[in-house]
């Protein structure tokens, strides 16, 4: 089953898997990826190509990255490490909706230990703590905001900066969120509400 679909930047379509990796596609042909070029776990749930160009894979098993920013591959098979300058990523569970590029070149992992924001320039990875609650869904605003969902309900929005305000959707979890062209937020709950 297809978890996930992502077109990078240099129009290589990458189709995450249940349970059978990674897939990318140039047009021609598909090429698989598996834990033997570093992914955590068969089961991809996320991917997200952050401002460096950098491929950034969830799964069941954690979180891991392109080892160089993908236009440095030409045709070469791209390899993911969990490690960068020593700093592990996260070996916890993605989920789906709970892996974000904002538009500030971070990246922000929800887990069920709260959200962790990367940053990688130049090969120095940089992270940080943004909220201590287990995560539902995250969306990234078109002004650099995200917005999120947590597991045991209610939601806020987030400023790149890791402040927050609240979203008056009361003790109900939002599966997914949406923006629509004139900044209204929407989110959809797990159950079955939209608001």
């Amino acid at each position: 089953s297809v978890q996930k679909i992502l077109q990078d930047h240099l129009g290589y379509i990458w189709f995450g898997f249940y349970s059978t990796g990674l897939t990318r596609y140039d047009g021609h042909s598909m090429e698989n990826y598996t834990e033997n070029d570093g992914l955590a776990d068969l089961t991809v749930r996320e991917m997200v190509e952050d401002s460096s160009h950098h491929l950034w894979i969830g799964s069941e098993s954690g979180l891991v990255v392109s080892a160089k920013p993908l236009d440095e591959y030409d045709s070469r098979r791209v390899q993911f490490v969990s490690t960068i300058a020593r700093v592990p990523l996260v070996a916890m569970r993605i989920r789906r909706n709970c892996l974000v590029a904002v538009r500030d070149g971070s990246v922000w992992a929800g887990t069920q230990s709260g959200i962790i924001r990367y940053r990688l320039e130049h090969d120095r990875l940089t992270l940080g703590f943004i909220e201590r609650h287990a995560i539902e869904s995250m969306f990234p605003r078109r002004d650099g905001s995200v917005a999120v969902s947590f597991t045991n309900g209610g939601a806020a929005v987030f400023a790149a900066d890791g402040t927050s305000r609240p979203l008056p959707n009361g003790p109900v979890q939002a599966g997914t969120f949406g923006e629509t062209s004139d900044g209204t937020l929407w989110g959809g709950g797990t159950d079955g509400s939209v608001w």
